[in-house]
């Protein structure tokens, strides 16, 4: 994937595995040229005209690896966008204090049901959620448990595996998103996989 583009910085978590997949990734990133790799401490990257990316420190210490994943914020005038990678509710409950109400939240580990607790839904209050999972997946994802929380919470949610690429776009004041399909219940994936088994 890295030697699709042209990368001069990389934002790592600084948790290591012992595997291929890690092994194969860390050696893409050593070779890419003037390429600096970047741990995920509490950071503010400037992107130009007001916008900005946060990267928030939820620890590398977690036995489950998704809780080690870089967490972002975009923030661009009155809009956020939280970027929660593959974080579980272990590392979520863990750094509560570090979040704020956002306007769109990236689902956490596609859906996942160990992903977005209500606590976690109470502080952020996102007006959208966006999960990215795959069609008739086989985790599973999007889970109906978290699919509950996120309608609950007022939400409007949209999905990859529902509209394919999902685009948002924003002046800093507004946003709009290039899909008017928002998900149902009746999407959750371990509730398909139970009516097909």
């Amino acid at each position: 994937m890295i030697k699709a583009y042209d990368v001069s910085k990389i934002m790592d978590s600084g948790a290591t595995r012992d595997t291929k997949t890690y092994e194969d990734y860390w050696q893409a990133a050593q070779n890419e040229p003037n390429c600096k790799v970047l741990f995920d401490n509490d950071i503010v990257l400037d992107l130009g005209h007001g916008a900005n990316l946060k990267i928030i420190e939820t620890g590398d210490h977690y036995k489950d690896v998704n809780d080690n994943s870089v967490v972002a914020q975009l923030n661009y005038g009155e809009v956020s966008v939280l970027f929660t990678g593959d974080m579980e509710q272990e590392a979520e409950a863990a750094s509560l204090s570090k979040f704020g109400k956002v306007n769109v939240l990236k689902a956490g580990h596609h859906g996942s049901k160990t992903s977005s607790s209500q606590r976690f839904l109470d502080i952020l209050k996102p007006e959208y959620v966006v999960i990215s999972a795959g069609k008739e997946n086989s985790y599973g994802h999007p889970h109906k448990a978290v699919l509950e929380r996120y309608l609950n919470s007022g939400a409007t949610v949209y999905g990859t595996f529902r509209s394919g690429t999902i685009v948002m776009k924003t002046d800093g004041h507004s946003l709009s998103f290039q899909t008017n399909d928002p998900v149902t219940l009746g999407d959750a994936g371990d509730k398909k996989q139970a009516q097909a088994g």
